[in-house]
C-alpha cells in the first residue's frame, strides 16, 4: 500500500527527528533525541543570521537516562542553533524532567511545566518521540533477556500494563493484549 501521488510541488522545508536508545553499562538506558528544521531556500533569521538553503534554522538534542522503570534520572538539553540568542537560555529548566516517570500523565506534566515561555517549543516535541523510544528501547531489551518465556514473562506484563490503553494497537479490550496478557483484559 502506497500513500497517494501528490500533485506538483516545491520542497520548502525539512524538518529530521531521531532518537536513538542505548543500554548503559550500568544498567541504565540512555534515550537521546535530534531535531532539525532547516530551509530549503536561502532565508535569514530574526537575530540576523543569514542561513544558506538546508543550514539548520533549529537545531537541539536531549538526553534522558532512565531506569527500567522509565523513571528519569538525568536530563540534558542543548540548543546548537535557534532563532533567536536566547533559545538556549531555557535548556538547564528541562533537568525538571528528574523523577518524573514516563508512563500515563507524562506528557500532561511536561506540558505544564514546560508550557508557553517556560520551555522550548522543539525541545518539548522531541520528548513524544523520545518517550516512545524509551519504550521500544527497554521493552525491546527486556523481552531479549527473557529466552523461551519471552512475552509471557513477568517483566514484560510489567512492561505491558503500562502500554494498556495508550495506543489503538495496545487498547485493554483487543486482540494483542486479549493474547499475551488476557488477565490485564478489560471488558468494555
Amino acid at each position: 500500500m502506497k500513500i497517494s501521488p501528490p500533485v506538483d510541488r516545491t520542497p520548502l522545508h525539512t524538518r529530521q527527528v531521531e532518537c536513538q536508545g542505548y543500554l548503559r553499562h550500568d544498567g541504565m538506558f540512555d534515550i537521546e533525541g535530534h531535531i532539525t528544521d532547516a530551509k530549503k531556500y536561502d532565508t535569514t533569521m530574526s537575530n540576523g543570521r543569514e542561513l544558506k538553503a538546508g543550514q539548520p534554522w533549529h537545531e537541539m538534542v536531549l538526553r534522558l537516562c532512565i531506569d527500567r522503570d522509565f523513571t528519569i534520572h538525568d536530563a540534558e538539553a542543548l540548543t546548537l542553533h535557534g532563532p533567536a540568542v536566547t533559545c538556549g537560555e531555557v535548556n538547564t529548566d528541562y533537568r525538571k524532567l528528574i523523577g518524573l516517570r514516563i508512563g500515563a500523565g507524562f506528557s500532561a506534566k511536561v506540558r505544564e511545566i514546560f508550557s508557553g515561555r517556560s520551555g522550548c517549543t522543539h525541545l518539548t516535541e522531541l520528548l513524544g518521540p523520545i518517550a516512545t523510544t524509551a519504550y521500544q528501547t527497554i521493552s525491546g531489551h527486556l523481552l531479549s533477556q527473557q529466552g523461551s518465556l519471552g512475552w509471557h514473562s513477568p517483566v514484560m506484563k510489567e512492561v505491558a500494563s503500562n502500554l494498556i490503553d495508550s495506543c489503538h494497537g495496545w487498547r485493554a479490550d483487543g486482540e494483542t493484549v486479549m493474547r499475551f496478557f488476557p488477565e490485564l483484559q478489560k471488558k468494555h
